[in-house]
């Protein structure tokens, strides 16, 4: 299985990685940025599935926000909202992306609700 990401126009065209990757397409600071993205070692060394979706989910939101995020951040509901959206749009900046497909977000949610 691949993991497609439509591109906004410009560029336009999509973005095709693994399944297990995380895809980015968009444009930032009047810089188009896209690519295949593998997850962070952090996350196969997690104690839990529940920690390591946790870990890919703030590792995502960076990646996707161009911002820095601690990998064990508590996620707000704002946050698993745009993660669910597919998309991010800030003053002069459009990303859409597709999260790896194991990601649980529901999961990364209730871990952050058990801590």
């Amino acid at each position: 299985m691949s993991n497609v990401c439509p591109c906004p126009n410009p560029p336009g065209g999509q973005i095709v990685c693994s399944a297990d990757q995380l895809a980015i397409c968009g444009f930032r600071d009047g810089k188009i940025v896209s690519g295949c993205f593998d997850k962070p070692a952090q996350a196969r060394q997690a104690e839990s599935k529940s920690e390591a979706d946790l870990i890919v989910a703030n590792w995502s939101l960076s990646m996707i926000t161009g911002g820095s995020r601690p990998f064990l951040q508590t996620l707000d509901e704002g946050d698993l909202q745009l993660l669910q959206s597919g998309e991010y749009r800030s003053g002069e900046t459009l990303i859409k992306f597709s999260l790896p497909e194991d990601i649980e977000l529901a999961s990364a949610g209730q871990r952050v609700a058990s801590m």
